[in-house]
């Protein structure tokens, strides 16, 4: 307001500039009471959606004060009002996002990394994209997220996506993002890190339990055994954080494993014949979601009991089917045979889910 006062104008147009700043700011102040995102991400993400420097962006507020500094009293004025305006347009787009539960959009919050997505959503939405055009930044995003979390380490994301985000507000400048990301992810060495093979070594990873994204993965694969069974998950993914736990089905800790219906354990002569010995124990194809009331009911029961639990289970499809892993129905035991199989599967259904070609 005082840069506005500041300007070479007459008290009309002092008074017009004020009064919109206040409109803005009431809008602005409407949304963050709705929203669960604090006003200063918001005005990160909205300045890294627009300023110069983009994801660089640290000291947010020197870089706004600079920028607007950066040319005649004259054009301050207009500067003024269409960054307030794009801030409190920002506020609305959080705001909408935070209350859209439908599918990607809700997988993509899912994935509690919004702070990758939120510059790229809002330079779309006040780009005036298309819903259609916006869904697909969706789906890229959850994508790229996804594998950027999977993978972890030290590789850096934010340069990637520094690289291909539209420096102008134009739709098309959206479309061409979404087909160099598909390009890179497949073909440059610099994105190599988030490929499809590097992705999919890490669920085939004997090491997968405690992943950031554990939970996330197998929510994603009931979701697509439920489009291949029945139209929706009978829980959400609230639910599956708030009252699930990922359970072993070979058991982590177990004295009779042969007794009890589980394959060996050890095998000091061949290794990869054991679960714990060959890293299947902590495999994808040896976890699902389960409740935790459930879990430490069962326990360390004999893999047969455990069957029973899982055929009776009205929630979720992944501890149905967890016979069909099974050989010998009559006599079930719990090996690395069915560990690997149902491996194979879950990996297949990463396949799709994340394909590429699906964006």
């Amino acid at each position: 307001m005082l840069q506005i006062y500041r300007t070479p104008f007459d008290t009309f147009e002092h008074e017009g500039g004020i009064t919109y700043i206040e409109r803005a700011f009431e809008d602005i102040y409407r949304y963050i009471v709705l929203v669960s995102v604090d006003e200063d991400s918001v005005l990160s993400y909205y300045w890294r959606a627009i300023g110069p420097k983009g994801y660089y962006s640290e000291n947010v507020v020197h870089e706004i004060k600079a920028w607007i500094n950066a040319c005649s009293k004259e054009e301050q004025f207009e500067r003024i009002k269409q960054f307030v305006n794009g801030l409190s347009k920002s506020f609305q787009v959080v705001n909408q996002i935070e209350h859209d539960n439908s599918f990607y959009t809700a997988n993509l919050k899912n994935l509690k990394n919004m702070a990758i997505s939120y510059p790229i959503l809002i330079k779309a939405k006040l780009s005036n994209v298309s819903k259609e055009l916006f869904d697909k930044i969706i789906k890229l995003m959850e994508n790229i997220t996804f594998r950027s979390l999977i993978r972890g380490g030290r590789a850096d994301i934010i340069s990637r996506m520094q690289q291909i985000i539209p420096k102008t507000m134009v739709p098309d400048g959206f479309s061409q993002m979404i087909d160099t990301a598909i390009w890179k992810l497949n073909n440059d060495w610099w994105w190599g890190y988030w490929s499809d093979k590097q992705m999919l070594e890490h669920i085939k990873s004997g090491w997968f339990y405690g992943n950031r994204v554990d939970n996330y993965l197998l929510w994603r694969y009931e979701q697509w055994l439920c489009c291949k069974n029945y139209p929706n998950p009978k829980i959400c993914f609230s639910d599956v954080i708030s009252n699930e736990i990922i359970e072993h089905i070979a058991p982590q800790t177990q004295s009779s494993p042969l007794e009890n219906g589980y394959g060996i354990y050890e095998d000091k002569d061949n290794p990869q014949q054991g679960i714990v010995s060959g890293e299947y124990m902590n495999s994808v194809g040896n976890l699902m979601l389960m409740a935790g009331s459930q879990n430490s009911s069962l326990g360390n029961k004999p893999f047969e009991l455990k069957l029973k639990v899982y055929g009776s289970d009205n929630l979720l499809y992944q501890q149905k089917e967890i016979i069909e892993f099974v050989e010998d129905k009559d006599n079930p035991i719990w090996d690395n045979d069915c560990i690997k199989r149902r491996r194979e599967k879950i990996i297949q259904a990463a396949k799709e889910i994340w394909s590429l070609d699906n964006i």
